[in-house]
């Protein structure tokens, strides 16, 4: 049998032990190029290109055809060096993305990687806030925190600030989750109430902040 390069049209004898040894792919030595030498077989040597001659074909190289089992395992690892990469440097914000976060899960979940914690205080929400002043002089601030995000959620800590009748600060204090809820996630439209009770400052209170930390 005979097969032609389809690009400088140089005709050689091949055998059916080299056609399948190069799995049916030939790098011309002519022209470099590379063809799928099955369609180009025949029975007669053409004379209408560059002659016929001896051994001018070589067979493809492994890393040039490539395997699919290779491509698959080198696609895993250069998806897991990006992963990594791109956690190392914005993995916290990224991860906190909603729109981003569902396909970083799906891909973790494929190559065995963990997401940050999620945290987006922006999606917690405080609702009924009392502020009530007790007899024994103490002070007892309730009310509710709803998760309206997307994902569960760590309990924040809460800062609380006092202040009087011209605005200044007169207290302030930390509370840890774990004071005022005995479960430290928040579930997606999942809302837990609160209770904080302190001591009353010497002067009297005027108004009040409640932050997320």
């Amino acid at each position: 049998m005979f097969v032609r390069c389809p690009h400088c049209q140089f005709s050689q004898a091949i055998s059916i032990d080299e056609l399948r040894n190069c799995r049916d792919l030939l790098v011309c030595s002519g022209c470099g190029r590379c063809f799928d030498a099955l369609p180009r077989l025949s029975a007669i040597a053409s004379n209408g290109g560059a002659g016929v001659g001896s051994a001018r074909f070589s067979e493809v190289t492994a890393g040039r055809s490539g395997s699919p089992s290779f491509w698959g395992y080198a696609a895993l690892v250069m998806l897991v060096l990006l992963i990594g990469q791109m956690f190392y440097f914005e993995g916290a914000a990224l991860s906190n993305r909603p729109s981003i976060r569902s396909i970083l899960a799906a891909v973790c979940s494929a190559v065995h990687c963990q997401l940050p914690a999620y945290r987006n205080l922006k999606a917690m929400t405080f609702r009924q806030l009392n502020l009530q002043a007790g007899a024994d002089r103490s002070y007892l601030l309730s009310g509710a925190l709803s998760n309206q995000g997307l994902f569960p959620q760590a309990v924040p800590n809460l800062r609380l600030t006092l202040t009087d009748l011209s605005g200044n600060v007169i207290a302030e204090r930390v509370f840890w989750a774990e004071q005022y809820f005995e479960s430290g996630m928040l579930y997606p439209d999942q809302t837990k109430p609160f209770r904080l009770q302190f001591a009353a400052p010497t002067t009297s209170v005027a108004g009040y902040a409640l932050n997320l930390l």
